[in-house]
């Protein structure tokens, strides 16, 4: 096998893995009631897929900061298809606690739209509800082109160092 028959296989095997994989994506997301504006991320998604599950799910409340995780939601499911997510298909309830407040429900329905309750220990209750929403969307490198190819070229200088040191002992 030549050099140039290892650089072009390892070029286009690097072209294909790179093709197939679904790129992630963020999506930052708000709602207001007038009073209250809650703003938050939802992390984990790829780029295309149906029912999908957010890794996590980051809600700025009016009394805290809320990040649900896997084993916060009871409902967590969101389509993507082309980096754009479709309100009409997020299904997402999350409950959590913390340090500040009692218990937070969140919850993100085609039908009724965002809402975040908040309960403090003393029974103090804010609601924001609105049903639309806004999300822009935020596409995730999982790696830095740069570093990908440094990486590229520095194998195929370590193949071509071989490859004339082989060539030496004959």
């Amino acid at each position: 096998m030549t050099l140039k028959t290892l650089a072009a296989a390892s070029c286009l095997s690097m072209a294909m893995a790179t093709a197939a994989l679904a790129a992630p994506v963020n999506f930052n997301f708000s709602f207001t009631d007038g009073t209250n504006t809650i703003t938050g991320l939802i992390e984990g998604l790829d780029s295309d897929g149906l029912g999908q599950a957010a890794s996590m799910i980051t809600v700025n409340g009016v009394f805290d900061t809320y990040v649900f995780g896997p084993g916060d939601f009871s409902f967590n499911s969101i389509d993507v298809s082309g980096s754009m997510l479709d309100p009409d298909t997020i299904f997402v309830r999350g409950t959590i606690s913390t340090s500040t407040v009692a218990q937070a429900d969140f919850f993100l329905f085609p039908s009724s739209g965002g809402e975040l309750f908040e309960s403090l220990a003393d029974f103090t209750r804010v609601e924001t509800f609105n049903p639309t929403w806004t999300f822009t969307a935020t596409p995730v490198s999982s790696v830095p082109l740069p570093a990908g190819g440094f990486l590229l070229l520095s194998g195929l200088g370590g193949v071509a160092a071989l490859n004339r040191r082989k060539k030496r002992a004959a």
